[in-house]
């Protein structure tokens, strides 16, 4: 995932560099190139950037539990079939 920086000197709560109170440093090594990243952010934003991406993430769990749920209601009923034609099966052959 790319992590783009949210700190612009167009924001409007943006004064100083040094003075913003929600300019937020982030640091972390890529993986890949054990490269060490630093990006300026603006809390907000990013709090606001990351709280859509858990929302989507969350639908698609959701997604996910819904068809799971679907799926074992369908099994459960052709299981509950299966046990009463068991039962009227041994039922005839007493």
């Amino acid at each position: 995932m790319s992590i783009d920086a949210t700190c612009f000197r167009r924001c409007m709560f943006y004064k100083k560099q040094d003075k913003c109170p929600f300019r937020v440093r982030t640091t972390w090594v890529d993986e890949k190139s054990n490269e060490t990243k630093t990006v300026w952010d603006c809390a907000p934003k990013r709090a606001l950037i990351m709280q859509m991406n858990w929302d989507q993430r969350l639908i698609g769990v959701q997604q996910s539990v819904e068809q799971n749920r679907n799926v074992t209601q369908k099994l459960i009923s052709i299981l509950g079939m299966l046990v009463k034609d068991l039962e009227d099966v041994k039922k005839l052959e007493e």
